[in-house]
């Protein structure tokens, strides 16, 4: 969706999403807090590819999208933090 977007800072992902890969990749200047909505994210293969800045990734506690995404990138490290919310 957004591979190479180098102006690109902020972004919230909607419920509707299921796969994520490559959606961040080379997004060099995305920082701060992304909130993902939905639950149901079975992929995130290489999406925050090359990522430079800090990026604290917000996902549904207990959901299919925070075991796919702990499992891709471990709950912390690459200059992402994962967080989660009811």
């Amino acid at each position: 969706s957004f591979e190479e977007c180098s102006s690109l800072q902020q972004v919230t992902i909607p419920a509707s999403v299921t796969s994520m890969g490559h959606t961040f990749s080379h997004c060099t200047k995305l920082e701060g807090t992304l909130r993902i909505n939905s639950d149901k994210i079975t992929s995130f293969y290489e999406c925050f590819l090359n990522i430079t800045k800090s990026l604290t990734v917000q996902v549904p506690q207990n959901s299919t999208t925070y075991d796919t995404l702990t499992e891709e990138y471990g709950t912390a490290g690459n200059n992402i933090i994962i967080e989660t919310f009811n």
